[in-house]
């Protein structure tokens, strides 16, 4: 048997009825709620799984075990961190959302164009922005700044002022030496490799409007 006891981190207080998974690799072994006292009860678990537990009002909670070595595990879920922003968007785009990594999570922007991510875990997030556009093109740029999520804090940021010293560049594709009218793809990295543009190119030409320096 292996016993998993989930409680609350700020006063280690035990959650009730919350659901924990017993996954190995992508595949859930077995998933059950905690009683009253936080804790429950697994059975026939002898080898090496993972514990994970998402729940809505804390940051979700991840770790691996040997069930031939550990009989009883403790959970402390956190609050963890927020992050919210606001990007100004123009008449030309339909759909636009940003992207955290790691994690690989994504979130559209509202009408307003406002975003917020909620119980994030502590740590260091890239942050990207991707568009659709009324004319069928769509665009992802990389934020050049560091987020840094805290437990039981928000990070704010105005994405607006990484637009007032972008660049413009204009792209065209030639083919012995005459324009192309092939489709294709654009991708423009920074210097570490990393995508920071990345659009599709019709016709041999595009117009890179936001190259954020």
């Amino acid at each position: 048997n292996f016993k998993v006891k989930v409680v609350d981190d700020r006063d280690n207080k035990p959650i009730p009825f919350i659901s924990v998974d017993i996954t190995s690799g992508n595949t859930k072994v077995q998933s059950l709620p905690t009683n009253d006292a936080g804790e429950i009860m697994f059975t026939h678990l002898a080898g090496k799984f993972s514990v994970v537990v998402k729940e809505d009002n804390f940051a979700n909670y991840s770790n691996d075990f040997d069930g031939t070595a550990i009989k009883e595990m403790l959970v402390k879920l956190i609050k963890g961190g927020g992050l919210k922003g606001h990007l100004t968007l123009g008449k030309e785009v339909t759909l636009a959302w940003v992207s955290l990594q790691p994690g690989n999570v994504n979130l559209p922007l509202d009408s307003e164009g406002n975003f917020e991510f909620f119980n994030l875990l502590p740590g260091e997030y890239d942050l990207s922005v991707s568009r659709n556009l009324k004319d069928g093109k769509n665009q992802m740029e990389k934020i050049p700044v560091r987020i840094i999520i805290e437990n039981e804090k928000t990070f704010e940021i105005n994405l607006d002022d990484f637009q007032k010293n972008q660049t413009t560049l204009d792209v065209s594709v030639y083919r012995d030496g005459v324009l192309s009218t092939e489709n294709g793809y654009l991708n423009i990295t920074d210097r570490r490799g990393q995508s920071v543009v990345a659009s599709a190119i019709t016709n041999g030409k595009y117009l890179v409007e936001r190259i954020l320096p």
